[in-house]
């Protein structure tokens, strides 16, 4: 799943620094883990990364990836391998990350979900 975590003001986001609280929220899972700042890597200028194909760290997501634009906007791509997303669990998908001082929550109905190859993209 991809999207946009804010779009402006987070041009600070370093989750090396402080680590990444992520909360996903649907009807058949609630999960809510925190990634320390040792398990995130610096991919590229902005772009921030974390893996673990064992699922231990913060299960049920294999790997999550925080970009930070220069216009301080961030967006996020989480994989979850295994997990279904149909359209009756769509409606009750609650997504929240807190990185640093920010701190983003939000749902996401189903009309602003697209299908991008194997991922569901907002917007």
């Amino acid at each position: 799943m991809r999207g946009v975590l804010a779009d402006s003001g987070w041009g600070d986001v370093d989750p090396r620094k402080s680590g990444v609280v992520m909360a996903v929220q649907t009807s058949a899972l609630n999960g809510c883990c925190t990634v320390g700042p040792e398990s995130w890597q610096k991919l590229f200028k902005g772009h921030y990364g974390f893996f673990d194909q064992q699922r231990g760290i913060c299960p049920p997501l294999a790997c999550a990836s925080v970009t930070v634009h220069r216009t301080g906007s961030v967006s996020f791509k989480l994989t979850a391998p295994g997990i279904e997303v149909t359209e009756s669990t769509l409606p009750d998908i609650l997504l929240g990350a807190v990185i640093g001082q920010h701190c983003s929550v939000g749902s996401l109905p189903p009309i602003t979900l697209r299908q991008k190859g194997n991922a569901l993209v907002y917007p």
